[in-house]
């Protein structure tokens, strides 16, 4: 079904989105940056890529930095994501509404707090926004008028789908969703066989991305899972699952690993400050020694494997707390960056203090979208029928796809950024059910 939108609505749309693209590239400006920021812009520069992030980011990077290096053209690609997405949603349908829900979506702080911080969380979130938003206007369109938008979405999607390690489980739903919308008036083997096709076609990407890190380039980031619940298992039995190859260093402490672990994160044990080493040698005889030994650890000590999964998801959901700084939201431009502004305080700024004043509210805590996701479900038969009930489903899905895999994978408790799919995708899903109840 098809909406009229007034030239009036449209103008109001297009004065909206391009004042609020100014604006956040304006406060964000020229993008915000953290160590892992700083690494991915170094590969781009370099060409040359490691496996401790998805190599694509940086690749998309490096073509990028032909026009303009530096993080400043990372933030107009994540701005034109955001408010391209919110220009397609105003000008899907008319009302007042629909309006309403569109702009208290687009300057949440929930929204914001990572728009403009150049990482690969918020390059995943807001492309599979705008694939999802694509979707939904492909959903009420005939193939010949969409081909523009159909090959667009589909980009996004493979490329927020590949960009973290853990997005693919997010993509399933979607994936599936977007076969439905380009075969809607198909059998129902098409549409199974289409959404497998496509995303084993994104499982080969993220499979492939990865032939361009050299060998004396990798760093074999599943080193620290293994070391996470190797030490976790260690710590909870008192039996040393740890390889003997291990003790070959000297500077290999497992008293330091039993008094300073605890299971919300690894990191504070991995990048520690005491000079205990317990980044084994990346090589493949190490990896395959490292991973033996972390099954063998988990096929003898199940239950304290399981256990000690729970216990950090309680600090990745935040409902277990340390003392420690969490960030909520991300405002710190770098010096090593083209376009740093010495002096530039953007935490005192007028949005930032903004997110700030909110971060005691329950919306800007991970439990809370954890939750919401499964909340959501019990209202699938209030959403109208057709491609807005499919979506809405699709997009309840991916949030919970996304986090469940967490639970087997090291937490860690400092960032809310490992959540802002959720955010996105939880408030896309409340708006459709608000502006698209089966009512109308």
């Amino acid at each position: 079904m098809k909406w009229a939108v007034s030239t009036r609505y449209k103008y109001f749309a297009l004065f909206f989105c391009i004042a609020g693209f100014l604006f956040n590239y304006y406060s964000c400006y020229p993008g915000f940056a953290s160590p892992d920021t700083i690494d991915q812009y170094h590969q781009a520069l370099a060409g040359r890529y490691t496996d401790w992030h998805p190599p694509v980011m940086a690749m998309l990077w490096h073509l990028l930095n032909y026009i303009v290096k530096g993080p400043q053209i990372m933030l107009l690609l994540q701005m034109l994501l955001l408010w391209g997405a919110c220009w397609l949603l105003l000008t899907q349908r008319q009302s007042v509404k629909w309006y309403i829900c569109v702009i208290m979506f687009a300057w949440a702080p929930f929204v914001q707090n990572f728009s403009g911080y150049i990482i690969k969380d918020s390059q995943m979130a807001l492309s599979l926004l705008l694939a999802v938003v694509l979707m939904l206007r492909i959903g009420i369109k005939k193939f010949s008028e969409a081909k523009w938008e159909i090959m667009l979405c589909a980009i996004l999607l493979v490329y927020g789908s590949i960009v973290r390690p853990n997005a693919p489980p997010a993509a399933l739903p979607l994936c599936f969703l977007f076969a439905w919308v380009l075969f809607r008036d198909s059998r129902r083997f098409v549409k199974v066989a289409a959404g497998v096709s496509f995303m084993l076609f994104i499982v080969l990407c993220n499979s492939l991305q990865y032939g361009v890190v050299h060998e004396d380039d990798m760093q074999y980031p599943t080193f620290k899972i293994y070391m996470y619940d190797l030490t976790g298992i260690y710590n909870a039995t008192g039996d040393n699952v740890f390889p003997s190859f291990l003790y070959q260093n000297p500077r290999f402490d497992t008293a330091y690993l039993r008094t300073h672990y605890i299971p919300a994160t690894f990191d504070d044990i991995w990048w520690n400050a005491d000079s205990v080493e317990v980044i084994p040698e990346g090589t493949k005889e190490v990896s395959v020694a490292l991973k033996a030994a972390w099954l063998s650890a988990i096929k003898k000590h199940p239950a304290a494997y399981m256990a000690n999964h729970a216990d950090g998801f309680l600090y990745y959901l935040r409902l277990k707390r340390r003392n420690i700084n969490f960030h909520y939201y991300f405002p710190y431009a770098c010096a090593e960056l083209p376009g740093y502004q010495k002096g530039r305080d953007y935490c005192g700024e007028i949005p930032f203090e903004a997110i700030s004043f909110q971060s005691f509210m329950p919306y800007m805590a991970p439990w809370f979208w954890f939750f919401v996701n499964f909340i959501l479900l019990l209202f699938i038969p209030f959403v109208a029928k057709g491609v807005h009930r499919w979506l809405y489903i699709a997009l309840c899905l991916s949030g919970i796809f996304y986090q469940l895999p967490s639970f087997f994978v090291y937490q860690t408790d400092t960032d809310f950024r490992y959540f802002y799919w959720n955010c996105i995708c939880c408030s896309l899903a409340l708006i459709i059910l608000i502006g698209m109840r089966r009512a109308e």
